[in-house]
Parts: structure tokens; sequence; C-alpha cells
């Protein structure tokens, strides 16, 4: 990469839903099954920017990205014992750099600061091996297997319990 790249909570400005639907545009492909029929496009980027604390590696400039080349989606209500991550996604020529491993370190010091005891995620089984060895080297453990029965694939839960959270 000839560009600055740069990694933190992606900053919020007037380009941001664009720069989100392009990403998850351009990641569709990387899901199995693809993104774009299972969601709304329109409404997940509303949802998320409303909802969600983005991490992300971009290029352009710090506060001003031009292009996500990584996203991590997570959530940390209020209520709940847990951050949830929904979606996380690598360009493909920025894969293996250590940008997946670095994004869900910012994730995991966003959720202990709100006093989570750790992270829950879910993915798919099939065809899914990188994503799979992703998640196992970060330690998180593999749980409840069950049927999505609308799309006929196996998911799995898998759930990353931190050792000290924070004490209130």
């Amino acid at each position: 990469m000839e560009k600055d790249v740069f990694l933190g909570h992606l900053p919020k400005n007037k380009h941001l839903k664009n720069l989100l639907q392009t990403a998850i545009t351009e990641s569709n492909q990387d899901f199995y099954p693809p993104l774009i029929p299972r969601i709304d496009i329109h409404n997940y980027v509303d949802k998320i920017t409303k909802e969600a604390f983005l991490i992300a590696a971009w290029t352009g400039a710090k506060n001003a990205p031009e292009k996500i080349l990584a996203l991590y989606v997570g959530y940390s209500h209020k209520g709940f014992e847990y951050a949830f991550c929904p979606y996380v996604w690598v360009s493909s020529d920025c894969r293996a750099c250590g940008i997946g491993k670095k994004l869900h370190a910012l994730a995991v010091d966003y959720a202990k600061k709100d006093d989570k005891k750790g992270i829950r995620a879910k993915t798919w089984i099939k065809n899914n091996k990188n994503t799979l060895n992703f998640y196992k080297k970060l330690g998180y453990k593999f749980s409840a297997k069950y049927l999505e029965k609308n799309l006929n694939i196996y998911k799995i839960d898998l759930t990353l319990d931190f050792e000290n959270p924070k004490k209130a």
C-alpha cells in the first residue's frame, strides 16, 4: 500500500454513510452467503451509524477517510453483559497484515472500558475456514451450532471472555 493507512474509531462526517455502503458492497462476496441478498444495505448503514461503534482502517486523512480498507462493527448496549460483533471485514489486498487483529484489539479495549465481560459473535460454518481460524486465534470459544432455517446453513456462536473485566 502506497498511501498512509489510519486505524481507529471511524470519524463521523457527512461522507460516512457513503463510505460504509461502498465498503459493505465491496465485502459482499467475501461473505458466505453473500450479504446483499440478506440485508437492506441502506437500513443497515443507518443502523450501524446510529447504534454501533465502528473501528476501521482507512486511507485519506485521519479525520477525513476516503476509502475503508477494513471494518469492525460492534454493539455495546447498556443492560447487556457482552458486546456483540456482527461484522468484521478486511479487504483482500490488506489480509494477512495484522489489520484484523489490530481492529479487534481496539474493540476489546472499547468493550472493557464499557464494563463488558467479553465479546460475542456469530458466523457461518460452511466455506468460512479463515474466519473461524481468525476467531480461534483471538481466543474465542465456539459454542452453540444451529441451523439458519431460511438459508439452510449452519451458524455457530462465539464468545471471548475477558480475563480481568473492569470493575465498577
